[in-house]
């Protein structure tokens, strides 16, 4: 301890022994100078997510959700069309007669007729129900005829 680095008051004397060798005690070399003997510690960037990458990867799950969705339709449909094979109902008009046609002065015309419609199902395992249904026969703007069945 009796030796100092840095005395408080420069010897009038002699230069000190470091000056003398040509190298000085402290910092002894440009590398202890800027620390440069350590090594450099730069840190890495940090990979923050985005917000549009975010938006990017919800886009694409919903999109493969309604793409899924759609597959499973198309598949469910299918195996309906393969069990069911459905076809078109038809219809045809068996009977037709006509009961009442007066012809009256005053250029009316009164008629009443009667007919037979036959639906085939040619589904043997799909029913069709129908409600009533209201026929009107129009010619030319002029009302042939209602009716219901």
């Amino acid at each position: 301890m009796a030796e100092k680095i840095y005395p408080a008051a420069k010897p009038s004397g002699a230069p000190p022994p470091a000056a003398t060798t040509g190298n000085p005690t402290f910092p002894g070399t440009k590398a202890q100078l800027y620390n440069n003997s350590r090594p450099v510690y730069r840190p890495q960037p940090r990979r923050s997510r985005r917000s549009c990458c975010c938006c990017c990867c919800f886009c694409l799950w919903i999109t493969f959700a309604i793409i899924v969705l759609i597959v499973i339709a198309a598949v469910a449909g299918e195996v309906m069309y393969v069990l069911y094979r459905p076809h078109r109902p038809t219809f045809s008009v068996s009977a037709l007669h006509v009961t009442q046609f007066n012809l009256t002065s005053a250029n009316k015309l009164n008629s009443r007729f009667n007919f037979t419609v036959t639906a085939r199902n040619p589904n043997k395992k799909i029913v069709f129900y129908y409600d009533l249904v209201s026929v009107s026969f129009d010619s030319n703007d002029v009302n042939v005829g209602d009716g219901t069945i």
